[in-house]
């Protein structure tokens, strides 16, 4: 019973999280992969769907695993979404990122700053996002309102659970975001050596270097 909606749904978000990578790419001193997208889509997509059979196959072995099929869409999308993200950086985790100043100077690059942004990364788009709006309604639908309404207002279950996978999507997902810098700042102790003894303009230390990859 997992298996469709976690294929489903992964197949649906890596598509949209392509769609949305191809034509938001903003990198315009690394030209855009398209065969590293498409590797990136075909090996997230395949991992969520080996989730997916892998937990029909330990249910029917193992009946009493059947409760903890109500988070395997869940985990399905956060392997398939940290796969894709990590596939899709690969070249910024090798090469590094361009990081600037707070006057927004280019000082150098850093592969440090890279894996701290495609780390943060990861926890947005394959964590808070799935999280927020898949996992959250499902859970407070199965746990909250099915068993208190399921004998009682059945006709009112559909619109509830309209009503919570919007407010997933619509409030609860925006306000995880927003947790969340979209820029990612990086501590000048933290960086290469190269780059820890930059001084801005009045001749201070600069503190805080960004990385010229955005989050979102």
């Amino acid at each position: 019973m997992t298996a469709v909606p976690a294929c489903g749904c992964t197949g649906f978000y890596q598509s949209h999280s392509a769609a949305t990578r191809y034509c938001n790419y903003a990198d315009t001193s690394r030209p855009l992969d398209g065969k590293r997208m498409l590797q990136a889509y075909a090996i997230s997509t395949a991992a969520a769907c080996s989730i997916a059979v892998g937990s029909l196959v330990a249910v029917a072995r193992a009946p009493w695993l059947r409760p903890l099929g109500l988070v395997v869409p869940h985990a399905a999308v956060c392997v398939a979404g940290a796969a894709s993200t990590l596939l899709n950086n690969e070249a910024d985790l090798a090469e590094g990122v361009q990081v600037s100043d707070a006057a927004g100077t280019v000082r150098g690059v850093s592969k440090q700053a890279a894996r701290e942004g495609v780390g943060r990364a990861v926890l947005l788009q394959s964590l808070l996002v799935p999280g927020c709006a898949l996992l959250a309604p499902v859970l407070a639908m199965r746990t909250l309102v099915v068993p208190r309404l399921r004998h009682t207002r059945p006709l009112a279950l559909w619109p509830i659970s309209a009503a919570l996978v919007a407010g997933g999507v619509c409030v609860l997902t925006p306000a995880a975001a927003a947790v969340i810098p979209r820029r990612v700042a990086v501590p000048a102790s933290r960086v290469e050596p190269e780059l820890r003894q930059l001084r801005d303009e009045a001749g201070r230390p600069v503190e805080l270097l960004y990385s010229s990859r955005i989050l979102y």
